[in-house]
Parts: C-alpha cells; sequence; structure tokens
C-alpha cells in the first residue's frame, strides 16, 4: 500500500476512528502484504516503518529479507528503506544495516528519558544515594507516567471546559450592569473577583497532586522505601563478614530478562541523559560541580555498559 508523504500531514479524527473501532479475531489481526504501509518521500525513496515488516515476518512465517523483498515486489518498487527505533537500532547491534536503515531518535520528551533524567538529577543533588539510584534508573516506569499523561490529558480537557463555564457565567453576569449604575465599578469588580474565585477552585479540584514530577517523585520516594526495607532485611540476616551486595543487583536482575527492544530504549534514554550531562559539566564554571556532574555521568555510562552486557549475551 503506497502512501505519499503529503497525506500523512493531513489531520485525522482519531478519537472518531477509536469510537468506531471493532473487535477482530486473531486471524483478522495477522497483517498481509496489502495492508502494509510504504511511504513515498519527495526523493523517491521508498520507506517502511521496522515494527510492519517484523509483524509481517512473525505472522507470515517470513525471514526478514523474505518479507522486505515481498513489500517491494507487491508494490512494484526497486527500493526500500527501513524506519528503526532507536531502542530497537541498539537492539539490532552488527545487524543493524546503515545503508537500508534510518533511526527514528528516541524523543527527548518521552517517559522513558523523562524518568532517567529525573533519577538521575535526584541524584545529582543528593536525594537518593547510588544504590536506590542503581535500582530507581532500571525501573521499567514508562507505562506508569504514561497512564499518568493520559490522565492529565483528560484533566486539561475538563479544567478548560469548567474555566469556559466561568467565563460564560461572568459575561452573564457583567453583559447586563448598566454603566450608568453608581455601583458600576463595584458590580464588575464583584463578578471579577467571583469568576476568580471560580477559576481557583476548578484549578484545586482538577490540578492537586496530578503533576508528572509529583507523581514520578512519589514512586522514586516509594523505590527508596522498598530498597531500604530489602537492604535492611539483608544486613539483618547476613552471615557476619560477609559483603553486602548492592541492592542494584536485583533491578539489574529483573532487566536482563526483557526484550532486546526495551533494553535498547532504556540504553537510548540513557545516552540522551549522559549527553546532557557532560555538556552541563563541559560548561560548568565551578569545578566542584562539574565534577559532581561527571560523576553522575560516569554512573550513567556504567548502567549503559551493563545494558549493552546483557544485549551482546542475548545475540550471542
Amino acid at each position: 500500500m503506497l502512501i505519499k508523504e503529503s497525506q500523512l500531514i493531513q489531520k485525522t479524527d482519531i478519537l472518531n476512528q477509536l469510537n468506531e473501532a471493532v473487535y477482530i479475531t486473531q486471524e483478522e489481526a495477522s497483517l498481509n502484504l496489502s495492508e502494509v504501509p510504504v511511504v513515498v518521500k519527495e526523493n523517491g525513496n521508498n520507506m517502511v516503518d521496522y515494527g510492519y515488516v517484523v509483524k509481517l515476518s512473525e505472522d507470515n512465517g517470513y525471514s526478514l529479507f523474505e518479507s522486505i523483498e515481498a513489500i517491494k515486489e507487491s508494490n512494484g518498487i526497486d527500493n526500500l528503506t527501513l524506519l528503526v527505533d532507536e531502542g530497537n537500532a541498539i537492539a539490532m547491534q552488527e545487524s543493524f544495516d546503515p545503508e537500508h536503515m534510518v533511526v527514528r531518535p528516541l524523543s527527548e520528551d518521552s517517559d522513558e528519558v523523562f524518568w532517567c533524567d529525573f533519577v538521575s538529577e535526584a541524584y545529582l543533588n543528593d536525594e537518593i544515594d547510588e544504590d536506590v539510584f542503581t535500582e530507581a534508573i532500571m525501573v521499567d516506569n514508562s507505562k506508569d507516567l504514561a497512564m499518568v499523561n493520559r490522565h492529565l490529558d483528560k484533566l486539561e480537557t475538563r479544567k478548560n471546559k469548567e474555566l469556559l463555564s466561568s467565563y460564560d457565567k461572568y459575561y452573564n453576569d457583567i453583559k447586563n450592569i448598566d454603566r450608568n449604575d453608581k455601583e458600576y465599578y463595584k458590580k464588575m469588580a464583584d463578578a471579577a473577583s467571583e469568576r476568580t474565585k471560580r477559576d481557583n477552585e476548578a484549578h484545586k479540584r482538577l490540578g492537586d497532586g496530578f503533576d508528572r514530577t509529583d507523581v514520578a517523585w512519589n514512586r522514586l520516594q516509594n523505590i527508596r522505601r522498598i530498597h531500604n526495607e530489602k537492604r535492611n532485611k539483608k544486613i539483618a540476616t547476613a552471615v557476619a563478614g560477609t559483603a553486602l551486595v548492592g541492592a542494584g543487583i536485583y533491578a539489574y536482575k529483573q532487566y536482563k530478562d526483557k526484550p532486546k527492544s526495551v533494553i535498547g530504549k532504556r540504553i537510548a534514554a540513557l545516552r540522551k541523559v549522559y549527553a546532557k550531562f557532560m555538556k552541563k559539566a563541559q560548561s560548568a564554571k565551578d569545578n566542584g560541580i562539574a565534577a559532581k556532574l561527571k560523576k553522575v555521568a560516569a554512573k550513567i555510562l556504567s548502567v549503559i555498559d551493563k545494558l549493552m552486557e546483557f544485549l551482546q549475551k542475548k545475540a550471542g
């Protein structure tokens, strides 16, 4: 299915499409060649999302190469470039082909980057220690934050409706006030005051406790509490003279069993945060601040190295 690049710019009503969605069977959900969207770029190149190629391969028992050739033949084209998410590109390692693949960078605004940056900043500011950092930085928190963001969107919509309703009431209050009325200015001020009061109540009712950073902070504190409980329990039961193993080991153990694409995505997020801290360190005028920033960057780099080690073991 060929799609011109210009067609992708057109707006669609996603909510209406979702409302009209119907349940389908697994067989009906299988991807066939005619359903794979291929974008025809203005420069003549043809591009397909790597995820579609993988699904086509899995649903039809093709190899990746067979799927690519089948898509080309089905659409009557002689070139095809795969658009690969940054996490998948990292997970591919040596099999990534820069001649036939381009990388879609992980967004700086993604939940993955937000969480890694948030935990790193907490470590920089001595709000958490090294062990808690090691555990928290490995937590798959993106799903939680994505859910929070969806909730925030809903709240924003409700809040906007309430504020609009508040303005309508204010407009009705003032439109009939006679300019010749001796109390004109007082009545106008009273109406404005009532509107401000309603607006503040709406903000308080719908806005408190749902800020993205507040949610992340509560999550981090919970991780710290659980971490300390584990550490205290281990200290209490440890044989005398036995060194305490860092709680970060638990997090690493949990993460190494995740799919390669998930590990790759976390590496992509950590690389962005690492680059941010190194840039800050290089521009810092105070040597002490620069040293602290580099310490956090080095810790982030050690986590990246550990995750890369997991990927290499999976590839092997």
